[in-house]
């Protein structure tokens, strides 16, 4: 290693510094932070809607851009698109740190006496057609197979109307914000791997039992969350910091809560990468 060090200021290239050959570069997480997007703008039998698609696109791009996630987004999906693409994405192989982001936007229902939410697929019928919803993805086994995606730490996000049936008992838990640590990566490094720790299954939704807008302003509000985090130069964003500080001021108010197995003090990161200084 001494000897490729001194190797590398043996040719360092004009206008270069012995500290940006010392100093490590800052990296994103490479393979690690993965965000998958099921949007549905156009229905063949509900209303169709303006933002679905816009909106993931904007996300997936700051995502990808700003925040080193790998991105895909699956453009107005059938029911059976929707599974196939989940159960893909239950046999990948994930780093123990890694964390995957999925986000539903489109059309939502509920049923009051079985009291079911559901988001409603490309295909979905009205009621007045499917009185069960049986074309609808429910919340319930949407939940079932998102838990079982190998991944340690997922955050679901859902951005239809009814969202918030997801969890019969919507739980936020407070804003666990710790104190920004001063920049150096070796502090950041240990910090986030002190929040990825416990096991996450957190889930956002656009409201309540309620129906919401389109365009959507949980969606707008997200992306601000992202883009006001980096502008300002901050490396950390967690998800209770995005709730608190951007989507809670969102109407209607989403819901911030856990599901399944999730673990004690469980977070979702948001690690931005300022971009490198040219040499």
């Amino acid at each position: 290693m001494k000897h490729l060090l001194l190797l590398s200021l043996l040719f360092l290239l004009p206008g270069m510094t012995i500290d940006a050959v010392i100093k490590p570069s800052i990296l994103p997480r490479p393979g690690k932070d993965f965000a998958l997007f099921f949007a549905v703008k156009d229905y063949g039998n509900w209303k169709p809607l303006s933002g679905p698609i816009q909106d993931a696109k904007a996300i997936a791009t700051e995502l990808k851009t700003h925040y080193g996630f790998a991105t895909e987004i699956v453009e107005n999906p059938s029911l059976d698109q929707i599974y196939t693409k989940l159960e893909e994405y239950q046999r990948k192989a994930y780093a123990a740190d890694a964390q995957l982001l999925i986000f539903f936007s489109g059309h939502g229902a509920f049923l009051e006496n079985s009291r079911e939410g559901f988001f409603i697929p490309k295909e979905g019928n009205l009621r007045e057609k499917d009185p069960r919803f049986n074309s609808a993805l429910p919340h319930a086994r949407l939940s079932s197979y998102v838990e079982n995606i190998p991944c340690q730490h997922i955050l679901l996000a859902i951005d239809a109307c009814y969202s918030g049936t997801f969890s019969r008992e919507v739980a936020f838990r407070g804003n666990d914000e710790r104190p920004d640590a001063p920049d150096p990566e070796a502090e950041l490094q240990a910090k986030i791997k002190t929040y990825l720790e416990p096991k996450t299954r957190l889930f956002l939704t656009s409201g309540g039992k309620e129906r919401t807008p389109d365009p959507s302003d949980f969606a707008a509000r997200f992306l601000q969350g992202l883009q006001s985090n980096r502008r300002n130069g901050k490396r950390l964003l967690t998800v209770s910091q995005l709730y608190t500080n951007h989507l809670e001021e969102a109407t209607p108010k989403p819901k911030y809560g856990a599901f399944a197995d999730n673990g004690y003090e469980s977070n979702f990161l948001f690690v931005y990468t300022p971009p490198q200084p040219t040499p």
